[in-house]
């Protein structure tokens, strides 16, 4: 799921033009 080395937090912001890894 987590393809990135981020924490997968639903509270962490998200780089513009990403979508949010719950897609």
């Amino acid at each position: 799921m987590a393809s990135c080395a981020e924490p997968s937090e639903p509270s962490a912001p998200l780089p513009a033009g990403v979508p949010p890894l719950e897609d």
